[in-house]
């Protein structure tokens, strides 16, 4: 039980919602729950431990990150969407627990975790993984949502077309059969993307492209985070020198190609 002052739930549900995510990301201290302000130590910790930009409103910045997680976890078909409110409950941590034990997220290198709860990695790779599945999707024409984060609806219906042409049952998201079929999606043209934003990240010399594989690493997601949703996080301040390669539709990507080999050929 804890007392709303002045009786404004509205206006202390918020504070209360930043707090708990707190509390349930190991951020806050051991004193009982409150409606008080977040602790220097507690937001330091917090931008530290999510790599959260500096310029970014704290509070805010606490529930957006929940409700990315919560975004994509839904798109998974692992969360209710009455659940995507930015409140890191119960629900949600059983589902980002079941992500990790579902699709098994880390390759290369082990960040084992005894029981499901927003752990950085876990975080990094269920982002990433929703955006490799845009990429496929945009790539073969089923889907021009440039941030699935802030028009999950309408990617959703995308899903379900994907799903239509492909025979499957269309439910909207994207379980482990959907999943199959777009990783039977050729990796060609995927590898000549990967070839160009490698290319355009050497000429702009900082990492604004978008990252087209799966990654654990919140270090190297950071340099990838370009897309409106997860800029407003981590690159507030990002002003890209090139169109992300999601702002361009499929058939203007030879002009991507164009633009690689001209400024190739200029600093020469």
């Amino acid at each position: 039980m804890v007392q709303v002052p002045d009786g404004d739930y509205d206006y202390w549900a918020k504070r209360a919602k930043v707090n708990i995510n707190l509390r349930r990301t190991t951020c806050a201290g051991r004193s009982a729950f409150n409606l008080r302000a977040p602790s220097l130590a507690s937001e330091e910790k917090f931008r530290s431990l999510y790599k959260i930009a500096s310029t970014v409103d704290f509070e805010d910045a606490v529930i957006h990150l929940v409700k990315l997680a919560q975004t994509a976890l839904y798109l998974f078909d692992l969360l209710k969407q009455d659940y995507i409110d930015g409140l890191l409950c119960d629900e949600t941590n059983r589902a980002l627990g079941e992500f990790y034990n579902l699709y098994k997220p880390y390759k290369g290198s082990t960040y084992p975790i005894k029981e499901g709860w927003m752990e950085p990695h876990l975080l990094t790779a269920l982002i990433t993984k929703l955006m490799v599945c845009r990429n496929k999707l945009q790539t073969s024409n089923f889907t021009t949502v440039k941030d699935p984060f802030n028009d999950w609806l309408e990617f959703s219906r995308d899903i379900g077309r994907f799903q239509n042409a492909k025979g499957l049952r269309e439910n909207n998201v994207i379980n482990l059969a959907t999943l199959k079929k777009l990783e039977d999606y050729s990796a060609g043209p995927l590898r000549v993307r990967k070839a160009i934003k490698s290319k355009l990240d050497d000429l702009s010399g900082i990492r604004n492209t978008p990252l087209l594989g799966e990654e654990c690493n919140p270090e190297i997601f950071l340099d990838h985070a370009t897309i409106e949703s997860l800029r407003a996080i981590w690159r507030p301040r990002l002003k890209s020198n090139f169109p992300t390669d999601h702002e361009r539709q499929p058939n203007d990507f030879i002009h991507m190609i164009k633009e690689v080999s001209s400024r190739t050929v200029s600093c020469s």
